[in-house]
């Protein structure tokens, strides 16, 4: 007797709605999962209807939004006084360009803008004055001295060395090798020159001098450059003295992962040293080819080495050779050299006398800066012990400087040095010059003095003795002291001009007896000292109505506002002027005036602006109104669903889009708000015929205007614009214009109407509309007001129909878990059957 089977059913679950557990079929042969599905088919129906419907809701959302978008757009671009293209404002329709006619020797000083109805009857006889700032020029700071160098006796008789870097631009580079010896970079640090301070000043890194303040500014330079050998490690140098002078180190900080690759090019200038204890890589890997922190801390510990290795000392009639030093002389800057390698051969064999060597290289300087300036213009000179350049008048200004301060150590110059003031140099190094003399050797006297710098009796913040001139300026110019401050190389003073034009302001320096007063100092003005102090003056214009009597206007600037006209001079005209520019007065006060310079004003309406205005206007409302038509109008296709997540594994991406596209097609269709909607936009011109009647004005004139409705009845109210006619009515009645766009004696204007039309369903002010952000948005909410999503009408459907889902998804687990029980105890019983079935066949046996 054979086993008992039953026949199994064909086909399996293509949808893959159930969840099923454990195994079925073993003992049956049952497709159990297919005749599951078969069985549940009615509720996984449900479930996809309720995801379909999910979509269908979260489409009609997203078709609201897109139509309250675009009302919302057509609010904020054109129906409020402050939009970008507003049709409300009435200066867009009015004749408020102006153009100027006359003579062009005088209108090309005057410009106007505005409106006024006066301006056709409006002259200008003249401008007699301009406004001027009150402005104070300084007394000559100090007198030209030569500028000192560092070229002297001690450096010619070898007492003295030039100083080079050995370590600036070497690189220390951070990584790990592999088992080859390949090395992987990680990171680098390159010693810079420079780098940017926390006030975002660019600090020159001094690798000659103290090596403490060498090590923390290389600490800040890394720190700016993002030097990292670890997550949270900081590269981080440090200098160790040592016991003497002259044994000092540098180590490196912390523990990294990192090591330093052994070929990097700054080991050797930080007195780096392999062979010692603990300085030579050992181990495998990163530890056996490169250096881990503790080994190159032990190179330079045991060596004490890098003051000796971090610094070249050469001789210092060799390093002048083809040395270059940048030398400003007027308004031309050239880089020159000190000495050519045949002048510095020249030199050597012919003496080795310092004072004579001072002698020739002052010679071979002249030679070269004569070759590049011309004779006669800077003096190379000798003070018995240093050679010194200077203007050859002593008056015009020289300026000298070299690459970096490395050089300018050398040479013994300071940055920017100069004959006259150096506004690159710190104020204390410019005490003479900048009439501070009584501070010298006093330091602090000097900061506290100008920690209380005061103009116009308001204090400038953040000054110090070692900030440069150039920055002093530019604090007192940032400073609302109501100044602006500048220097004028060429005569050597400083310029404090008023921030604002006209007569009645005054520069205040303070008390200039007060021994403490660095402005007085800095920036007075005496007579004796060849400053200036320029009193403001107000602007004078001459008008008329040609009636020939002529008015005299005033102002502190130079812009008149006559009669609602904004009148702008930039130069003088109209009257006899003297040798100094001054008007020529006859006796009794008055002027001779020039009549052939008379100008008068014409003005017309913007019709380019206007029409750009409207046209954009159109645009977006048209295309507002075919939206809301088109959702009206267009109906849903039977049939065409929104797909469910196994179509779509069975679809290309396009075909996938096609059809949500023809799916999503009359979404909104028998929507009673957009039905309303689509009723209110259409009745738009409609209610501007009686609103034009309150005006006095005909829907004939909105003809003439190029502003006409839709002769197609079916477009749901669209506008017809013809440009050309609306520019024509801006040039010949624009008066009619303003009044068909923002109302007139009691009307609204097209403006208002389409406004009142469109804000009752979409709005970002509720109080425009009893409270509420409109229909559209009542019913989907609107993402650019996030906060009215979650009351909307679509958010709750979605919410309800969510709650849905889930109820059905757990009866489809409960019917699911039932048959599954069912099946399980029915492959039991086969089973049993089975067993049976073999015992009895066993038994015949």
């Amino acid at each position: 007797m054979g086993s008992l089977t039953m026949g199994a059913t064909q086909g399996s679950s293509g949808i893959g709605n159930t969840s099923l557990r454990g195994f079925g079929g073993m003992a049956s042969g049952l497709d159990r999962d297919a005749l599951i599905e078969q069985m549940t088919k009615r509720t996984q129906a449900k479930l996809t209807k309720a995801r379909q419907e999910s979509t269908r809701i979260e489409w009609k959302q997203e078709a609201f939004r897109s139509l309250s978008d675009k009302t919302l757009d057509l609010q904020d671009d054109f129906l409020s006084y402050s939009s970008r293209y507003s049709l409300k404002n009435s200066d867009l329709y009015s004749t408020n360009l102006v153009d100027t006619r006359g003579d062009s020797a005088a209108t090309k000083f005057i410009t106007a803008r505005g409106a006024s109805e006066m301006s056709k009857n409006l002259k200008i006889a003249a401008v007699t004055k301009l406004a001027t700032a009150e402005s104070v020029v300084s007394d000559v700071k100090g007198t030209v001295t030569a500028i000192k160098t560092g070229i002297s006796l001690n450096a010619m008789s070898g007492a003295k060395k030039a100083k080079i870097s050995n370590l600036k631009g070497t690189s220390l580079q951070f990584g790990n090798y592999d088992t080859t010896g390949a090395f992987t970079e990680k990171t680098r640090f390159t010693f810079p020159a420079s780098y940017t301070d926390e006030n975002g000043k660019t600090v020159e890194i001094d690798y000659t001098g103290d090596k403490q303040k060498l090590v923390q500014d290389l600490n800040k330079a890394a720190k700016q450059a993002g030097v990292k050998l670890g997550e949270h490690q900081d590269l981080k140098f440090k200098y160790n003295p040592g016991a003497t002078p002259g044994n000092d180190f540098i180590s490196i900080e912390g523990s990294s992962e990192y090591v330093i690759k052994t070929e990097s090019s700054a080991l050797e200038a930080l007195g780096y040293e392999a062979g010692h204890p603990g300085a030579t890589p050992t181990g495998s890997g990163s530890a056996a080819y490169g250096l881990g922190l503790n080994h190159f801390n032990a190179g330079t510990a045991a060596a004490h080495k890098f003051t000796q290795k971090s610094l070249k000392e050469t001789d210092y009639l060799d390093y002048l050779a083809d040395k270059k030093i940048s030398i400003s002389f007027g308004a031309t800057r050239k880089d020159v050299s000190i000495l050519t390698e045949q002048q510095l051969n020249q030199i050597k064999t012919a003496s080795t006398d310092p004072s004579t060597r001072l002698n020739a290289v002052k010679a071979a300087m002249q030679e070269n800066i004569d070759h590049a300036f011309g004779n006669g213009k800077i003096r190379v000179d000798r003070d018995t012990d240093h050679l010194t350049l200077n203007s050859v008048n002593g008056k015009d200004t020289v300026t000298v400087n070299a690459a970096d301060k490395i050089e300018r150590d050398n040479l013994g110059i300071q940055e920017g040095s100069s004959n006259r003031v150096s506004v690159s140099s710190s104020i204390m190094s410019n005490l003479d010059k900048l009439g501070l003399g009584s501070f010298s050797g006093n330091k602090a006297a000097l900061d506290t003095a100008l920690s209380h710098l005061k103009i116009n009796g308001k204090e400038v913040k953040g000054l110090s003795s070692d900030m440069t001139v150039s920055e002093m300026l530019k604090k007192i110019n940032d400073a609302e002291v109501g100044v602006r401050a500048s220097y004028m190389e060429g005569s050597g003073r400083f310029v404090l001009v008023s921030s604002e034009t006209g007569s009645g302001r005054t520069i205040d320096l303070g008390n200039a007896s007060d021994p403490n007063n660095v402005a007085a100092k800095i920036f007075g003005a005496t007579a004796s000292g060849g400053g200036q102090i320029n009193h403001g003056e107000d602007a004078e214009l001459v008008y008329n109505y040609g009636n020939g009597i002529n008015e005299i206007a005033h102002s502190s600037s130079n812009t008149f506002n006559i009669d609602g006209l904004e009148i702008t001079a930039s130069g003088k005209f109209g009257v006899e002027f003297d040798s100094s520019g001054n008007p020529v007065t006859r006796p009794d006060g008055s002027y001779n005036y020039d009549t052939s310079k008379t100008v008068s004003f014409t003005s017309k309406a913007n019709a380019e602006k206007a029409a750009e205005h409207l046209k954009k206007f159109i645009e977006k409302y048209n295309e507002l109104v075919g939206a809301v038509n088109s959702a009206v109008r267009t109906r849903r296709e039977k049939g065409v669903d929104p797909l469910t997540e196994e179509q779509k594994k069975q679809m290309s991406e396009t075909s996938i889009e096609n059809w949500e596209k023809k799916a999503k097609q009359g979404v909104l269709y028998g929507e009673s708000s957009i039905r309303n909607y689509s009723v209110s936009l259409s009745s738009v011109m409609t209610r501007m015929m009686g609103d034009l009647e309150k005006a006095g004005l005909s829907y004939r004139d909105m003809e003439e205007a190029g502003i006409t409705m839709s002769p197609d009845f079916q477009d749901g109210g669209k506008l017809v614009f013809n440009e050309e006619k609306f520019k024509k009515a801006m040039e010949t009645h624009p008066e009619k214009i303003e009044k068909m766009m923002t109302g007139y004696h009691g009307s609204k204007g097209l403006a208002k109407i389409v406004e009142e039309a469109v804000t009752p369903y979409a709005t970002r002010f509720s109080s425009k509309n009893g409270g509420s952000y409109g229909e559209l948005i009542k019913q989907a909410g609107s993402n650019r007001m996030s906060y009215t999503n979650l009351s909307s009408v679509m958010y709750q459907k979605l919410k309800e129909n969510s709650e849905k889902i889930e109820k059905i998804k757990a009866l489809l687990k409960t019917e699911e878990d039932r048959y599954i029980k069912q099946f399980s105890q029915l492959e039991q019983l086969i089973s049993k059957m089975n067993a049976q079935a073999s015992y009895l066949s066993g038994l015949n046996n």
